[in-house]
């Protein structure tokens, strides 16, 4: 996260490049970086992050985020894809699983799979699960 170690992301990203060329990871990415940090890193650094962690959901699109990303290589992972629960009562997003005969959670999961986000769905509910 960019505002870790008093906001010293470029150096942090700089030991993970190290562990990068190390073989130790084979890619290395970044959380919550906005533009202005992605751009820093690209002046900055040698290496593209492979992902951002952002948060992503229907009603968050973060479109500026994404798009940057795209623009440059970068996956975007969607944290809280599913607003942590919140669009699971949607009226547009329920009628329109209803009428596929999915779960708003499917719906939702799919919406992202089609925008081309990446998504760890997790839940503590088992019949959620």
């Amino acid at each position: 996260m960019p505002t870790l170690y008093d906001g010293d992301f470029v150096s942090t990203w700089k030991t993970l490049e190290e562990v990068h060329r190390d073989g130790s990871a084979r890619s290395i990415g970044v959380s919550n970086f906005q533009v202005e940090h992605l751009e820093r890193l690209a002046a900055e650094t040698d290496t593209v992050p492979s992902v951002n962690q952002i948060e992503v959901h229907p009603y968050f699109t973060n479109d500026a985020v994404r798009e940057y990303g795209q623009d440059h290589g970068i996956a975007t992972e969607a944290w809280s894809p599913i607003a942590q629960g919140e669009v699971l009562d949607d009226p547009t997003i329920t009628r329109i699983a209803d009428n596929i005969g999915k779960t708003p959670a499917q719906v939702v999961l799919r919406w992202h799979i089609r925008r081309g986000d990446i998504v760890f769905p997790k839940s503590v509910t088992p019949s959620r699960i």
